[in-house]
């Protein structure tokens, strides 16, 4: 009878550490991790249909933006659209429930176009938000974007910093 209360015991401990090291991988893990930030940016006149649209509306306010400056008329030469790209991977046991990208503005940031979607990154999966933004005057080496979103009802914010790669 010893014997048995001896591994019963040793075998209850065994499953108490056992289950504290799943709790604890999942409180490390409870919101996804950043995994790449990729910057790109195209020079607006090579795409000036899009300039226009994309400017027009900023002036008139018919466009659901995020305004980092007073809207004005602006000259294509001078900016550049760029999309940062963000992969998010969720190692939790919890869903990420309306995980966005902000832009942290910088110098020469005009507008971001906002995307407002209902949104879910499952548990144990990866996915990618993306935002688009207009800059005005030379590319800067640095952007930082913030990632937030919600688990368990918990928001949560991740920063990330990215260096432009100019595509044309």
């Amino acid at each position: 009878m010893r014997v048995f209360v001896r591994v019963l015991a040793a075998i209850c401990i065994v499953a108490t550490l056992a289950m504290a090291a799943v709790v604890w991988f999942g409180w490390q893990h409870l919101t996804p991790e950043i995994v790449s930030l990729q910057v790109q940016a195209v020079k607006a006149d090579v795409n000036p249909e899009l300039f226009e649209q994309l400017a027009g509306g900023w002036r008139e306010a018919t466009l659901a933006v995020d305004s980092f400056a007073e809207p004005r008329a602006l000259e294509k030469g001078d900016c550049s659209l760029v999309t940062c790209t963000v992969r998010l991977d969720n190692r939790g046991f919890f869903p990420c429930e309306w995980p966005s990208l902000r832009l942290s503005p910088g110098e020469g940031d005009l507008f971001a176009l906002l995307e407002e979607r209902a949104g879910m990154l499952a548990a144990g999966s990866q996915g990618d938000l993306a935002l688009v933004f207009l800059h005005e005057g030379p590319l800067p080496k640095q952007w930082k974007v913030i990632v937030q979103g919600y688990v368990l009802g918990q928001k949560f914010e991740r920063e990330a910093e990215g260096s432009p790669e100019e595509v044309l």
